[in-house]
């Protein structure tokens, strides 16, 4: 049979982490009952990053990270709760990204490298090299968030270790555009259509991309899709509704990639000219 991930798109509504935890939670609830291997939110679903009031949207002693955990395995399903921003041993602030299985243990962590710039003022870049971790129904797994979708060094450090799906939680706006929306208001929206289907045709992997939704008047995009070589978008959202969205993951897809465009195989080649 084959797994089914599913995309619960959403936003941080308040500043109060207790209330959007509880919202993150019920999308993942109907996750499970639409019979979902696993759930994906997006990055920031506790709250949006302050620089000045670190202390009050900051995780302590993975409180929140633990509650996720009970939830996975109350509901029996994998889960991916977008990132926490949390302190480490040595004090720095780096946003975090895990994947929680059935059993509610952590298999693997990911700290963001790739931060964006108004980022940079509160959060400590990730130290570890990209990583992929074996799952029992998605294959290699590999973790990335937001702002790593733009350097394909992230992509190929992942393929080299044969990683089969790569897993996006994002906050991506209108307004992340700066300047350029004098050219296009909605050039952001063109950017993330573009570059997700690009690195899975590419890359011969399943990318499960899933974005912060809300309102477009307030620059929220969502978009959030899950996309494979040949099909493009298996499942999207086309703007930024809020809700679930599920679909069953077909991975022979990704052996016919490679047949027809070799990619890893040239990667892999002695004589490879990059």
């Amino acid at each position: 049979m084959a797994p089914k991930i599913a995309l619960c798109q959403y936003s941080p509504s308040s500043k109060d982490l207790e209330k959007n935890f509880q919202a993150a939670s019920e999308l993942v609830r109907q996750a499970a009952k639409e019979g979902a291997d696993l759930a994906v939110l997006p990055e920031y679903t506790l709250s949006l990053p302050i620089v000045d009031e670190v202390d009050r949207w900051a995780d302590k002693d993975n409180f929140y990270l633990k509650r996720y955990q009970k939830l996975a395995k109350e509901l029996n399903l994998n889960l991916v709760p977008g990132t926490i921003g949390e302190y480490n041993d040595d004090g720095t602030l780096t946003n975090n990204c895990y994947y929680i299985d059935r059993l509610g243990q952590v298999l693997h962590t990911y700290k963001k490298k790739n931060l964006w710039h108004p980022e940079r003022g509160c959060f400590t870049k990730g130290l570890d090299e990209h990583a992929v971790f074996k799952t029992e129904e998605f294959g290699n797994v590999g973790l990335l968030i937001c702002w790593d979708l733009n350097f394909p060094e992230a992509f190929r450090s992942l393929v080299a270790q044969g990683v089969q799906t790569i897993i996006a939680p994002t906050c991506w706006t209108l307004h992340d555009a700066g300047a350029g929306v004098k050219y296009n208001k909605f050039s952001e929206k063109t950017y993330l259509s573009s570059l997700i289907t690009t690195r899975a045709f590419e890359n011969e992997v399943v990318i499960v991309f899933v974005n912060a939704g809300g309102p477009e008047s307030d620059g929220w995009i969502g978009m959030s899709q899950v996309t494979m070589p040949f099909y493009g978008k298996v499942v999207d959202f086309e703007g930024g509704e809020i809700g679930v969205k599920v679909c069953e993951i077909d991975y022979s897809v990704l052996d016919v990639a490679e047949s027809v465009y070799k990619v890893r195989k040239d990667l892999s080649s002695q004589d490879w000219h990059y």
